[in-house]
């Protein structure tokens, strides 16, 4: 089984509507992972990862690699410089 930085890059390189959508992949990773069991028993156990750690790991592969990154990447960090500016950050 993969660990969930391993599964993250697996299907942000090929299942690419998971690039720009957080919850298209917890979806497909949680799908997985649960595997006909309940969803809800899995997490309260603690035995599927934390969105939070879901979406560290994507934001981090992303960044790393261009290849990985969906079609509102780019337009995300434009957003993020101006909100920056905005909150007085030098930018």
């Amino acid at each position: 089984m993969m660990n969930t930085k391993d599964m993250v890059a697996y299907l942000l390189q090929h299942k690419p509507e998971t690039r720009d959508c957080d919850i298209k992949l917890m979806s497909v990773i949680y799908r997985r992972l649960c595997d006909g069991k309940d969803f809800f028993t899995e997490f309260e156990a603690k035995r599927l990862p934390s969105p939070e750690t879901i979406r560290r790991w994507r934001a981090k592969h992303q960044e790393e690699n261009e290849q990985l990154r969906g079609v509102n990447y780019n337009d995300r960090h434009k957003s993020q410089i101006k909100v920056k500016r905005e909150l007085g950050y030098s930018v």
